[in-house]
């Protein structure tokens, strides 16, 4: 299963994405940088070069950080 990508966000090469990952309008994730499945990375985010966004966790900022639940 596959991730949603949001208008305007750049994914560069060599990202990996895990299943239901959903990345939001503007976000921008850096080279190397990898999702769990079902991550979320908030519109306007910037996730710096190989960053792991955990498994449900939610990124935020920039540069991004994960937020509290």
């Amino acid at each position: 299963v596959g991730a949603a990508i949001g208008e305007g966000a750049r994914v560069e090469r060599a990202v990996d994405l895990g299943s239901y990952t959903v990345v939001g309008t503007g976000a921008i994730l850096s080279e190397g940088a990898r999702g769990g499945d079902r991550a979320r990375v908030a519109p306007g985010a910037w996730i710096e070069p190989d960053t792991m966004v955990g498994e449900r966790e939610t990124w935020a900022g920039v540069p991004a950080r994960a937020q509290q639940s």
